[in-house]
């Protein structure tokens, strides 16, 4: 089975500037898309999204280590997020620190999390005694450098994450001009599992008449997009959360479970818990990467 990946050019830049940035601070520095949950967005490589040092392998072997941060890194985050306009310190169960800087589109909601970490405070305590020696070894936080990333990282990544995500799944043959089709794209952008009817009271168009507006501005079917999109947000909560096939479908706009199903065996060659499993299994055989902290 073939994966079967939305992307678009500026997820390459996201990535080489991702990349640069951590070699930069020393640091990991990751990715993550806002949503119910703050998830990693699969085009991107593993490195990008999930933490991979020293620190955080011992910490997650520890029983019940792994589901808490994951706890902290999702679920705790998005909540935080949800409120932030702009960067701060995330304490997790551990002990160590990490910045997390939102990056906020037109509409002041943020498309996601640019997070580099984890350092350890100056006099910062390890809260899990399996990792002490290697909570020793992570950087030490700078308050002031910190203070600056705050600043800094938004401007860095700010245009890049905006026009990754401003039509995230590729399809669309132009990006429209029009103000209402713009606040479309927004609107699905946050909530895939809008219905017609709502997103075109929304910009006060009839359903027929958004229809033709969004074909004739974009080159492609409203619905045909709407699919592609609902496909993409379920394939990151299915590859990054623990939620059930029926909730990731209710959320992600798809009227059941079996609905969904043959909708992502269509896309994806295989059914969700299928391809879920071959993903897994494929980045699990992958060699790990040299820790950058």
């Amino acid at each position: 089975m073939d994966q079967v990946i939305f992307s678009t050019p500026n997820l390459s830049e996201l990535q080489k500037k991702l990349e640069v940035f951590s070699a930069m601070v020393k640091v990991s520095c990751r990715w993550k898309v806002a949503g119910e949950l703050l998830l990693p967005d699969p085009d991107l490589p593993e490195c990008t999204g999930y933490h991979r040092n020293a620190f955080c392998a011992r910490v997650k072997r520890v029983p019940g280590g792994e589901a808490r941060c994951i706890r902290n890194d999702s679920r705790e985050l998005a909540d935080r997020l949800r409120h932030a306009r702009r960067g701060f310190l995330q304490e997790c169960h551990a002990g160590a620190v990490e910045i997390i800087v939102p990056i906020i589109d037109a509409g002041d909601r943020p498309i996601g999390a640019v997070m580099a970490g984890p350092f350890r405070r100056r006099g910062g305590i390890c809260r899990c005694a399996a990792a002490a020696a290697e909570f020793e070894k992570l950087p030490l936080l700078d308050d002031d450098l910190s203070a600056g990333y705050f600043e800094f990282i938004p401007q860095l990544f700010a245009p890049t994450v905006e026009r990754a995500y401003r039509e995230p799944t590729g399809t669309l043959h132009r990006l429209p001009h029009n103000a209402r089709l713009q606040k479309i794209l927004e609107l699905l952008r946050h909530t895939p599992a809008l219905p017609v009817r709502e997103l075109a009271a929304a910009v006060e168009l009839s359903p027929s008449r958004l229809f033709h507006l969004f074909r004739a501005e974009c080159g492609t079917g409203l619905g045909g997009y709407m699919l592609h999109l609902r496909l993409q947000t379920a394939r990151r909560y299915l590859l990054a959360g623990s939620w059930s096939l029926n909730r990731i479908a209710l959320h992600t706009g798809f009227s059941d479970q079996s609905h969904f199903t043959m909708s992502f065996r269509k896309y994806f060659g295989a059914p969700p818990l299928k391809y879920r499993k071959l993903m897994r299994m494929r980045a699990a055989a992958r060699q790990p990467e040299e820790p950058l902290s």
